[in-house]
């Protein structure tokens, strides 16, 4: 799994056997994200479908079928050895099932630096101006460097020797 995947899909081999064919709630714990099953025919508790820490029940072939269609989206910009990891364990009204658990490495990927900041439009005359824009980076470790793509300097035109005051300036663009 990627740090920034979604709705992975969970191997399909996933089921409940029940050698009475019970109805079964399933009670899910999750780390390094979230896990959603299929919807047809399931009844939701806990925190829900789609996070963390929740029950679903409903008859053994309605389990196996929303397990059929479980999915893992782990937790934006998480990533490490063992960092995912879903157990769960089922009751079929009498007594609770051994516990089905595994835990992954979440591959971290390199995400895009975020710019931050807006130089102004219009300055004022005479008057000194400048801008620095922020930078960020979610991952541990980069090191951010401001290169603009364009940088402007003001040169005052010179004109036989003499530097005029009101002399319009000329635009380098590097």
């Amino acid at each position: 799994v990627n740090e920034d995947d979604v709705n992975v899909a969970l191997d399909n081999s996933i089921q409940v056997s029940d050698v009475d064919g019970d109805s079964q709630i399933l009670t899910f714990t999750v780390t390094g994200g979230t896990v959603s099953l299929g919807t047809a025919g399931i009844t939701f508790g806990g925190s829900g479908n789609g996070s963390a820490s929740f029950t679903a029940s409903g008859t053994l072939a309605n389990i196996n079928a929303a397990l059929d269609a479980a999915t893992f989206t782990p937790t934006p910009n998480l990533n490490g050895t063992n960092a995912g990891g879903i157990s769960f364990v089922s009751n079929d009204g009498t007594v609770n099932s051994n516990i089905a658990s595994v835990s992954f490495n979440i591959v971290s990927v390199n995400d895009a630096p975020v710019i931050t900041g807006s130089p102004a439009l219009s300055v004022n005359e005479d008057e000194f101006y400048t801008f620095t824009p922020g930078a960020s980076d979610v991952d541990v470790g980069d090191v951010l460097i401001l290169l603009p793509e364009h940088c402007l300097e003001l040169l005052p035109t010179v004109m036989w020797g003499l530097m005029p005051m009101l002399q319009l300036v000329s635009l380098m663009v590097h």
